[in-house]
């Protein structure tokens, strides 16, 4: 199977309501599965993006948003016992690594498209997030 399919699969599968879905081609199988809880309505999603605060978007202006490529699972650092790839306040060149997105066990490096300065990190470290989900706020340099 393609990478492409797959990550086009899961993108499908987290913006739909399906808890459970399965995929043959070939010797080729995908089982997609979400945990739902009585406690959540069956209209949220199960994926859960994070929302910059109005304050905190006019505070920082022009600071653009760096959103999720993709569907995984966000981390900060390579390992959790390494320092954080970025914190608020630092400067980043063009492909440096911003975080990392894992999905089905390949972890995918968010590199930063120009040179900026962290303004701000939204996602939480281990938090799962859905396609165009805001990572952090990057201001241009």
């Amino acid at each position: 199977m393609e990478l492409k399919t797959l990550f086009q699969l899961m993108d499908r599968f987290s913006r739909s309501d399906l808890s459970t879905l399965e995929w043959h081609q070939g010797e080729d199988a995908v089982v997609l599965k979400r945990e739902m809880t009585a406690a959540v309505p069956a209209t949220v999603p199960a994926v859960q993006t994070l929302v910059p605060s109005p304050s905190a978007a006019s505070a920082e202006d022009d600071a653009e948003l760096v959103t999720a490529p993709m569907v995984g699972t966000y981390y900060a650092a390579s390992s959790p016992d390494e320092a954080p790839f970025v914190t608020v306040g630092q400067k980043v060149s063009k492909g440096d690594v911003l975080c990392i997105i894992e999905a089905m066990k390949m972890m995918s490096e968010i590199t930063a498209q120009y040179d900026g300065v962290v303004v701000e990190i939204l996602a939480e470290n281990g938090q799962a997030v859905g396609f165009g989900a805001p990572l952090l706020r990057l201001r241009r340099a």
